[in-house]
């Protein structure tokens, strides 16, 4: 009997995140930077990506 294929996870936004459950629940390092340009960028990047923050 054939194994189904595990579809692949959706791409990360940062290389310093991973997926906990795979397009549901990322998690990784502070998303900010101290430099404002920077943090603006990275924040940027997730919602790009379609990651929102849980409030």
């Amino acid at each position: 009997m054939p194994v189904p294929e595990t579809p692949a996870p959706p791409s990360r936004p940062d290389p310093k995140t991973y997926w906990v459950v795979a397009g549901r629940f990322l998690a990784g390092e502070y998303s900010g930077a101290a430099d404002p340009a920077k943090a603006r960028a990275r924040v940027a990047a997730f919602l790009v990506a379609g990651i929102h923050p849980v409030h």
